[in-house]
C-alpha cells in the first residue's frame, strides 16, 4: 500500500516494469575507502578475496553502514585487521 502511495498508483491500474541483470561482482558497489584499505593491505586483501560472495557482501555492508567517510575508512580498517586473525563473520567483527 505504501508503494502505491508513493508511486501515485491505485488497484487495478497497469504498470510496466524492466528488468536489468545486475553485472556487478558482488551487487554491491564497493565504497572506496574499503577499496583503498584493501589496497593497501596484501595480506587482508587475499583473505577477503577467499572469501564466499555472501560473506564479502557482508563486510562490504558493515562499511556501508555508516555516513561519515572517516567512519568508514575505521571500518574499513577493522575488517582488515579481523579477516587476517580468521574473523571474518559481519557480526562477530561488530561484537569486538
Amino acid at each position: 500500500k505504501r508503494v502505491l502511495v508513493q508511486l501515485k498508483l491505485k488497484a487495478g491500474m497497469q504498470v510496466s516494469v524492466d528488468l536489468k541483470e545486475d553485472d556487478t561482482a558482488l551487487q554491491f558497489d564497493i565504497p572506496e575507502e574499503f577499496s583503498a584499505v584493501m589496497e593497501t593491505d596484501p595480506v587482508a586483501r587475499e583473505v577477503f578475496d577467499g572469501l564466499t560472495d555472501g560473506r564479502k557482501r557482508g563486510l562490504i555492508q558493515l562499511v556501508h553502514m555508516v555516513k561519515s567517510p572517516d567512519k568508514k575508512i575505521e571500518r574499513a580498517l577493522k575488517i582488515a585487521e579481523k579477516i587476517k586473525y580468521g574473523i571474518t563473520s559481519p557480526q562477530q567483527i561488530m561484537k569486538s
